[in-house]
């Protein structure tokens, strides 16, 4: 991968003005900071979100958190299980509908989840202290607009 200096020495035309281009160089830039704090934690990346998403969901099933992270069934279903190998989480059957599993964080995931966002936070805080908070807002709101949450 090039040095940053070394890529904005570079001319790139309407590709430095395009919105994929300019979000993927921010998430990069970003998990290439965060990613070692998850590392310590023995998270990967979707299973930290995927967590989370449990966290603040709880008895929510394969397909919500497949949706949620915007991936294919069986990659959701790989990291869940590797939650769940770890005891991050817990599986059971809907009593409702046998067919669907739903998913509860432990006390353990909860706990690991959150000695480890703190971290993750205070990595990610350093990294927008540049913007003011009227930009970071700003940056909010046309982030959830593009993604389509809002």
């Amino acid at each position: 991968m090039q040095d940053d200096r070394t890529l904005n020495k570079l001319t790139l035309g309407r590709l430095e003005d395009t919105v994929g281009f300019l979000l993927r160089r921010a998430y990069r830039h970003s998990v290439r900071h965060v990613l070692p704090v998850l590392n310590s934690y023995d998270f990967k990346e979707l299973e930290a979100t995927a967590l989370i998403i449990i966290i603040e969901n709880p008895g929510c099933s394969l397909t919500d958190v497949a949706r949620a992270v915007d991936v294919e069934l069986p990659v959701a279903q790989r990291h869940l299980k590797a939650l769940e190998k770890a005891r991050r989480i817990t599986s059971s059957k809907s009593p409702t509908d046998r067919r669907v599993t739903t998913y509860l964080a432990t006390e353990k995931g909860v706990s690991d989840y959150q000695e480890m966002a703190e971290q993750a936070h205070r990595v990610d805080d350093a990294l927008y202290e540049v913007l003011s908070p009227k930009d970071y807002d700003a940056m909010m709101r046309s982030l959830r607009i593009l993604s389509g949450i809002d």
